[in-house]
């Protein structure tokens, strides 16, 4: 049996970013993605990240809300040096086949 712990420290860093149109609809959310590399071997379970663009709410005070978009489930162990390429979509499901406009390799698509 392990005993897993919360680790203070830079588990991953970010590489690119590649924001979709403003337009872009929900289907296409898988448009927009952002590459972040591991920098420690370690369970990334639950790690979020940030939608990159605020959403219009034309019905509250507040017109801008974030949304908080889980890429892994629990657990999920990574390897330091191991890049991921997230995509909006993503609901905890990874993937390792690439989209087909995607020239880039060792990349592991994490999208819905």
């Amino acid at each position: 049996m392990a005993d897993f712990r919360p680790v203070e420290a830079n588990k991953a860093h970010i590489l690119t970013i590649r924001p979709a149109p403003a337009a872009t609809v929900l289907e296409g959310a898988n448009a927009e993605w952002v590459e972040v590399q591991i920098d420690l071997s370690s369970d990334l379970a639950n790690w979020r990240l940030q939608h990159l663009r605020g959403l219009w709410r034309p019905e509250v005070t507040k017109p801008v809300e974030w949304e908080w978009v889980y890429t892994w489930g629990s657990p999920s162990f990574v390897r330091a040096g191991e890049i991921y390429r997230i995509h909006s979509g993503s609901r905890v499901r990874a993937a390792t086949h690439p989209l087909a406009d995607d020239l880039s390799t060792g990349r592991i698509h994490v999208y819905a």
